[in-house]
């Protein structure tokens, strides 16, 4: 399949797959005398692994940095508590295109040939929070 991935800006290149996983807790409950039943809790937050080849000599149509340059960015992203756009699209099924905040979690790279790493990136959803206001004034209450 085919995707063209983007990772805070820089495109990576030679994508061999992009995992996704998306779970919740559920926990059972034993009622009296009725049997267990469940109770779904919140939903988790996704886990996506980004498995690639990167080129420490890359052809000019990936319009993307070398092999070492990348890893060094990973590790800055690594560092950093910010969180990095993620954009990945698939030319085969648009209604799966993803474009969503996200946290560095890991990479590991293993060198297959010289200059040719087999590289896999570990990412988590990253949500916003923040304290709402409302223009509702304060009022003291009594006693």
């Amino acid at each position: 399949m085919s995707y063209y991935v983007n990772l805070g800006g820089v495109n990576l290149h030679l994508i061999e797959s992009v995992k996704t996983d998306a779970d919740r807790d559920i926990t059972d409950y034993d009622g009296l005398g009725s049997g267990k039943f469940d109770v779904p809790e919140n939903a988790g937050l996704k886990e996506f692994s980004i498995s690639c080849e990167l080129r420490q000599k890359v052809d000019p149509k990936y319009k993307s940095w070398s092999a070492s340059e990348l890893f060094k960015q990973f590790d800055v992203w690594r560092a950093q508590k910010d969180p990095i756009r993620l954009i990945v699209t698939s030319s085969q099924y648009p209604a799966e295109n993803i474009s969503i905040l996200v946290i560095f979690k890991s990479y590991s790279k293993n060198e297959k040939f010289h200059g040719i790493n087999e590289t896999e990136i570990h990412l988590k959803e990253h949500k916003n929070v923040g304290v709402k206001t409302t223009g509702v004034p304060y009022i003291t209450r009594p006693g």
